[in-house]
């Protein structure tokens, strides 16, 4: 039971990765800081997530 969850866990990190990638700035890793790099991932992972939250409710 958890190698079938782990591989479910698995999938959703890589998707998120991938969704991630489609940022220009997180994908060529442009940012001097390693703060500056967290600000702009999390930037990213927020719209990303907005994005699928008014798509799962229709807005």
């Amino acid at each position: 039971m958890s190698t079938i969850l782990g591989a479910i866990q698995g999938a959703f990190i890589e998707q998120a990765f991938g969704k991630l990638k489609s940022f220009k700035r997180v994908a060529l890793r442009r940012e001097k800081t390693q703060q500056k790099c967290r600000s702009i991932i999390s930037l990213a992972a927020v719209f990303i997530l907005n994005k699928s939250v008014h798509t799962a409710y229709g807005f």
